[in-house]
């Protein structure tokens, strides 16, 4: 008997080509799975933007206030700083309306920062009825910010 010459109908790939092809599709079904699972997170309350008070503006918006306020002292030089925007940030959306989130560049409000005898950056003051109610300096978790700021 002869061996038939045809070729197989079923064409063989390259090892390196299906491996290649097999981790991609792999990739981008995990990259689907990962959004998806991220899809339902809240954005209720998105984060809000902090904003620079002057000393002139600082007994009305502060001091007088009927609810709780926190202010950050900075400086635009501080990275530290910087590295708390995001938290002050959302806990400002948090607390909308319960606690007012306000921020002094001890650079531009010199006497403030004076007045408040301000030693390091940054540094978190709560502000109840016009006194301060509590301090917080350095770079703080979001646990441990939540928890001061419920003083």
């Amino acid at each position: 008997m002869k061996q038939s010459a045809l070729p197989s109908p079923v064409k063989k790939s390259h090892p390196v080509r299906t491996a290649g092809l097999i981790l991609v599709l792999l990739i981008t079904l995990l990259g689907f799975m990962r959004l998806s699972a991220e899809a339902p997170a809240e954005a209720a309350n998105a984060p809000i933007p902090v904003y620079h008070i002057t000393t002139a503006e600082f007994a009305s918006k502060v001091l007088q206030s009927p609810i709780p306020v926190v202010v950050q002292f900075d400086a635009d030089w501080c990275p530290y700083c910087r590295k708390v925007q995001p938290l002050l940030s959302q806990f400002a959306a948090d607390r909308q309306g319960k606690v007012a989130v306000y921020k002094v560049n001890i650079d531009h409000e010199k006497g403030l920062g004076q007045l408040f005898a301000i030693q390091s950056l940054p540094t978190m003051l709560l502000i109840k009825g016009g006194m301060e109610a509590g301090r917080l300096e350095g770079v703080p978790n979001k646990l441990r910010f939540y928890a001061w700021a419920a003083q």
